[in-house]
């Protein structure tokens, strides 16, 4: 992976735990991914809490694509990937691998809903979180993109853990999602050994805030302040703020997993 891509996701990953409380996440999420995957339209259609077979509610980019995936649901019934809203994981794949370019093109969702746009092919991301369908992200290109590649797959995967836990909180979790972030971070503070100050960093960290307003509320100079999170990057083995962010969210959903089981 290039250096500026590897940046420009950690990037992305960094701006969805800054927008958590945006109700516009997705919106600048699909925006924002055009700076590592290209594509001529996208959408993330929600699935119903009421009922996860059915989806609903499109968020497009551009905005006056949403016309399609509104037809789409109209006639998802019709659609000969429905299988994936029944499919217990996180899957990521390109329609062109699975299906024949003739085959495609010539199916009734094509026909009804995408035909007029000049969409070639799809990549799609169904996201599910404890067994349950959030949604599913699509990405679309016309021909003159060419098909989506396995590199583009890769890219596309590496935002399916921090969506998942994102969107299940936003969704499911909101009442005490406060008391669960404390939860896990006194969790990881007694695994990795971090002292009162190092875990209320990384509380605020989580929540966002800056390194201005950490040292502020903690009252602080920006060098001790430093000296604090690089000892946290140290004792949990990263190097950065995003990486940060990924492996306490991965601890969260090991957390999280461990007590469904239970």
């Amino acid at each position: 992976m290039e250096r500026n891509t590897f940046m420009a996701i950690n990037e992305l990953i960094s701006k969805l735990y800054q927008d958590t409380e945006n109700n516009d996440l997705i919106q600048h999420f699909l925006l924002r991914l055009k700076s590592v995957i290209t594509y001529s339209y996208s959408s993330y259609l929600m699935a119903d809490k009421s009922n996860p077979h059915h989806l609903y509610n499109p968020i497009c980019v551009p905005s006056s694509f949403a016309e399609a995936e509104q037809k789409y649901i109209e006639i998802e019934d019709k659609d000969h990937l429905a299988w994936v809203i029944d499919y217990p994981e996180t899957m990521v794949f390109s329609e062109s691998e699975i299906i024949s370019d003739k085959a495609r093109l010539l199916s009734p969702i094509y026909q009804e809903c995408y035909g007029h746009y000049g969409i070639y092919d799809t990549l799609q991301m169904s996201l599910v979180y404890h067994n349950i369908l959030l949604g599913i992200v699509t990405l679309y290109r016309t021909k003159e993109l060419g098909l989506f590649t396995q590199e583009d797959k890769d890219f596309l995967s590496y935002f399916s853990i921090h969506l998942n836990y994102i969107i299940y909180n936003k969704t499911y979790q909101s009442d005490g999602s406060k008391d669960r972030l404390l939860k896990f971070i006194l969790s990881m503070s007694n695994e990795y050994s971090l002292t009162n100050r190092e875990s209320e960093i990384l509380f605020m960290i989580y929540e966002n805030m800056n390194n201005s307003q950490i040292a502020k509320k903690c009252n602080i100079s920006i060098n001790s302040l430093y000296k604090h999170v690089q000892n946290i990057y140290r004792k949990v083995g990263v190097s950065s703020r995003p990486a940060l962010l990924k492996f306490f969210t991965r601890w969260a959903l090991l957390q999280d997993n461990a007590t469904t089981e239970i």
